[in-house]
């Protein structure tokens, strides 16, 4: 089976809408999410043995903050399993690429839709992030600790983020032991950055350290 037959089939079995594009002998399709819209783009790199994702999303980065937004990508590539962050100095823009060597066996279908959707989980993980990092409201280390911070507090009932900078993370508990919280946020976001355990409802600080 040639790729662009395994490309096909692999959006023919998740239901997806794939477009050809002749000139750059690839495909895009268009997904959208809780909030943002993806291009996804698939081709082949036939002199190098390599077929390639890339999810772009919809951020043009201004020229005086491209700087905060690559050293938030340089942090946050090393915490993604699948695929790095990519931004685009000559555009400006921001995407998720991951190459596959493909010079000794074609992917499966299967392999190519496993890889779309890493992608959009990644760019729809960290886009808010990237959004205040290109708006210069937020600073590269608080974006890290902030999307580490959202990542552990998914589920965790009882604990909402508080204030996050750089050298500090609030988090707000209900009805639960301050110490159990530090110690399961210490183990998350490292010893380095100051937590801050507050009382939701009256605000008194439980804890500092």
């Amino acid at each position: 089976m040639r790729t662009d037959e395994i490309v096909r089939a692999a959006f023919a079995e998740r239901g997806w809408t794939l477009e050809s594009i002749p000139e750059a002998s690839g495909y895009r399709a268009v997904f959208t999410g809780s909030k943002y819209t993806w291009e996804v783009y698939l081709s082949e790199e036939w002199d190098q043995g390599l077929f390639r994702v890339v999810v772009l999303g919809p951020l043009l980065v201004p020229r005086e903050n491209l700087l905060r937004v690559g050293e938030f990508i340089l942090r946050i590539n090393a915490m993604i399993p699948v695929g790095r962050m990519d931004l685009d100095f000559d555009h400006a823009t921001v995407r998720w690429v991951v190459s596959v060597d493909i010079s000794v066996a074609p992917p499966s279908p299967g392999s190519i839709a496993v890889l779309v959707e890493r992608g959009l989980m990644a760019v729809e993980s960290m886009w808010r992030e990237l959004v205040d990092l290109a708006e210069a409201r937020l600073d590269p280390v608080s974006a890290i600790y902030r999307l580490q911070l959202r990542q552990v507090a998914a589920g965790d009932e009882g604990v909402e983020p508080g204030e996050i900078t750089a050298d500090f993370v609030e988090l707000l508990v209900t009805d639960r032991d301050p110490m159990a919280t530090v110690r399961r946020y210490r183990e998350a976001l490292g010893p380095r950055i100051e937590l801050r355990i507050l009382n939701a409802g009256d605000r008194t600080e439980l804890y500092r350290g």
